[in-house]
């Protein structure tokens, strides 16, 4: 899975308390996913019971898609993903640690920046299997749109925040028409894959570095 790795992180000095990290727990499919929905629910109570700002069932959507944590479990399968989005690091170790304990057998796949997460891998007694790194946007870069902007469209793994959107919902947002929480949650309500981290939105629009005149 590599649709989490290329995330716009506006890391800076002064957002050091910035944080942004993606658990998804999966079946590999053809090999272990017969039975498999009874352990992703059990992973599902471990993400949702370590306070997540996001968690979601990519065949269904999310919690703030209009999806609840009871009905994902309810229409949960063996092909599912399961994603959920942490914004302290804490609770990603704490959601780390029982997934260990419970040793349910699927893959877990962990999203952030590797100087944070690997020593909090293994501070926790797992082994990191595979490391997939994001080399970066190559090509005619001057044709995406500004920092501010690809940051909040590409917290959705699907791209299904466009850039028109978020430029929509940031305008808002600076005539006072939306708070930053209500514009985080509606770019979240589009995001079925659950890895839009609201936290980050959030602190994005409070900057006002997002502006719906960027082009």
């Amino acid at each position: 899975m590599t649709h989490t790795l290329h995330r716009f992180r506006m890391r800076r000095k002064l957002d050091e308390d910035s944080a942004d990290y993606i658990v998804m727990v999966m079946a590999a499919q053809g090999f272990n996913d017969n039975g498999a929905e009874v352990k992703l629910r059990q992973a599902l109570d471990i993400l949702a019971a370590c306070d997540p700002v996001n968690l979601a069932d990519d065949n269904w959507g999310g919690i703030y898609t209009g999806e609840t944590v009871e009905g994902l479990k309810d229409k949960i399968t063996g092909t599912a993903y399961i994603a959920a989005v942490f914004d302290d690091p804490w609770q990603l170790r704490v959601a780390l640690l029982h997934l260990g304990v419970a040793n349910l057998g699927l893959s877990v796949v962990v999203t952030g920046e590797p100087q944070e997460t690997w020593p909090l891998i293994r501070g926790v007694g797992l082994d990191i299997h595979t490391i997939n790194l994001s080399l970066g946007v190559w090509g005619n870069t001057d044709r995406l749109p500004p920092g501010p902007i690809l940051a909040l469209t590409s917290m959705c793994g699907h791209g299904l925040i466009s850039p028109a959107f978020a430029r929509d919902v940031a305008r808002r947002v600076g005539s006072g028409r939306l708070s930053p929480r209500e514009g985080a949650l509606e770019l979240a309500s589009v995001c079925t894959c659950g890895m839009f981290n609201l936290t980050e939105a959030e602190r994005l629009l409070t900057r006002g570095e997002v502006t719906g005149d960027d082009s």
